[in-house]
């Protein structure tokens, strides 16, 4: 498994690193020194569809995780590099109805010399509302990808897509599903490596799919079962049908992250090697994911106000189905990067479809200088 930064970090006791600087906002970075600076852009995600009203076949899907680009460029003492960083999609609260999320924005770095680097933001989830099996399948929302510039020698990854949902047969189809997440590990450059989970069925079915990792897709459904599956973790995909979620960095099925594999990264707060949460049915507490995992979708017929849990860095969100109209179903927010789930429930009562925002878009500056 690949450490992003392994092409800089690498280099022996010869390096130091001069400056480090990490930001979720608009504004400037000016090199202190001479040396090789590295950049990661990672684009705002985009949030899920939210689904609230008493129709038999009731979907909601996750949005996409944004780009994700790393770039290695000689810089001298003062040169000076502006961010424009894309808007994060804002999430959404419905009483009733079904409605769309929203795209995240794109990101561009630009320096000196004409240098720009551009970072496509995630798209949103959709959302399906009907008394009759939908024709075609509703998609999730669209990683992130396409961005322009750089130098030659530059790395993307897509970002994850949210999760789709298809369905051959059935009396009804209630389902929300998770956000993709940001392709940070780069074991490939696929869509899919870090999606939220899709819903594939030939059946009547209802539940909640987790939020895709770093590393790894939220569990899908296939089979005639009404859950919620785990998210997606850094070291691994989460489990189809099942809660369990994916594994970290370590290969362990733990939301703790086996930071000191990757020191250097670690040290500066990019720490985004652990597994996902588990997927919950029947209500309960979810939780939250700290570093690199998605979040488990959930699945409940509780009156209870339900969450899929919130996620702090490149996972996604699970999304969530409420099968009862007295409580809210809520899907979690994302802090950096990821896609929000989409948000379900049962139409009635006075309480609403609630979708958590997508993440913020992210740029790292490490400039290293030879000893």
């Amino acid at each position: 498994m690949a450490d992003i930064f392994s092409n800089i970090f690498g280099g022996g006791g010869s390096q130091v690193i001069r400056q480090f600087t990490s930001t979720t906002q608009s504004g400037s970075f000016t090199a202190k020194v001479s040396g090789k600076l590295l950049i990661l852009s990672a684009a705002p995600g985009g949030s899920g569809a939210a689904c609230n009203t008493g129709n038999s076949f009731s979907v909601s899907t996750g949005g996409g995780a944004g780009e994700l680009a790393i770039d290695v460029l000689n810089v001298n003492a003062g040169d000076t590099f502006t961010i424009m960083m894309g808007s994060r999609a804002a999430g959404l609260s419905i009483a009733s109805g079904s409605v769309n999320g929203n795209n995240g924005g794109n990101s561009v770095v630009m320096g000196p010399n004409g240098y720009s680097l551009t970072t496509v933001g995630g798209g949103r989830g959709n959302a399906y509302s009907s008394t009759v099996i939908p024709s075609s399948t509703i998609l999730g929302g669209t990683g992130g990808t396409g961005g322009t510039g750089g130098t030659p020698s530059v790395l993307r990854a897509a970002g994850g897509r949210g999760g789709n949902v298809s369905q051959s047969s059935g009396s009804n189809l209630n389902v929300a599903t998770g956000g993709g997440g940001v392709n940070a590990i780069l074991m490939t450059l696929q869509t899919t490596t870090t999606q939220g989970g899709d819903v594939t069925v030939t059946t009547a079915v209802s539940g909640g799919t987790g939020g895709g990792g770093a590393g790894g897709t939220g569990g899908f459904i296939t089979g005639p079962v009404s859950t919620g599956t785990g998210g997606g973790g850094a070291g691994g995909n989460a489990v189809t049908n099942q809660s369990t979620p994916g594994r970290n960095a370590a290969g362990l099925i733990t939301t703790s992250s086996p930071a000191f594999l990757f020191p250097g990264v670690a040290s500066m707060g990019l720490d985004y090697f652990g597994g996902g949460t588990p997927g919950i049915v029947g209500g309960g507490t979810p939780t939250n994911s700290t570093s690199g995992g998605g979040s488990g979708g959930l699945y409940t017929q509780s009156n209870t106000t339900t969450s899929s849990g919130t996620v702090s860095l490149f996972g996604g969100s699970g999304g969530v189905w409420n099968g009862t109209g007295q409580s809210a179903s809520i899907s979690g927010s994302v802090d950096i990067g990821g896609g929000s789930g989409g948000s379900a429930r049962l139409g009635g009562g006075s309480t609403n479809a609630v979708v958590g925002d997508g993440g913020s878009g992210l740029v790292v500056f490490v400039l290293i200088q030879n000893i």
